[in-house]
């Protein structure tokens, strides 16, 4: 497995700083991520700067998966050497697919992912994919449903560079779910994915 590179500390560090005096960046939930083993982090999506967002406000190393459309793209592709990252397709089928993902979550791991597989260019949600959901029923893992606010506002897609607007990520507390025998789990998917969604929809709205 692709070891993390030394520098990863180092931006994520001052990646922390920039954060805090630019975007007046908080957090808050941080109890709700285990201080190890393995966890699956689902945040929505508005903005470039949301998976740098993700890695500054846990202190624990943090994986990413990918859609393998965006993963050579030189910035993403960049910051993917720093990190751990899993290429996949929407429905997280590509390269390496599922099984990449359900290892990494197995070696006692922090995995991201954000569900709507690209980001929002309106700062809506979008409409899910559902592989999130069938990673968490088959690995069992804890899900931490993630909002994260103020992006968009400060750095939608069709920005060149970032306002200096309040960003705040928003930790909710882990859900677990379990495969039932006899359901498909495609379905399954679908359905849990959409419960992680609407979850986030909810702490979005709030203050």
């Amino acid at each position: 497995m692709k070891s993390f590179s030394p520098l990863y500390w180092f931006f994520k560090f001052f990646g922390n700083l920039l954060f805090k005096l630019y975007f007046r960046f908080e957090k808050s939930g941080s109890e709700n991520i285990p201080a190890q083993g393995p966890v699956i982090i689902v945040p929505n999506h508005a903005s470039f700067i949301d998976p740098l967002l993700i890695a500054a406000a846990i202190n624990r190393k943090v994986g990413y998966v990918i859609i393998d459309m965006f993963y050579y793209k030189p910035l993403i592709h960049w910051f993917a050497g720093l990190t751990y990252c899993i290429p996949v397709s929407e429905e997280m089928t590509g390269p390496g697919g599922i099984k990449s993902a359900i290892k990494y979550l197995r070696n006692g791991n922090v995995l991201c992912i954000f569900p709507e597989g690209g980001r929002s260019r309106d700062g809506k949600l979008m409409e899910p994919k559902s592989g999130t959901g069938l990673l968490a029923i088959i690995t069992g893992v804890p899900v931490v449903p993630t909002a994260i606010k103020g992006t968009f506002e400060s750095y939608p897609a069709h920005y060149l560079f970032p306002r200096p607007k309040k960003i705040k990520v928003i930790f909710g507390e882990p859900l677990k779910f379990v495969l039932e025998d006899g359901r498909s789990k495609k379905q399954q998917g679908e359905e849990i994915t959409k419960v992680i969604m609407e979850r986030i929809a909810q702490m979005l709205k709030k203050d």
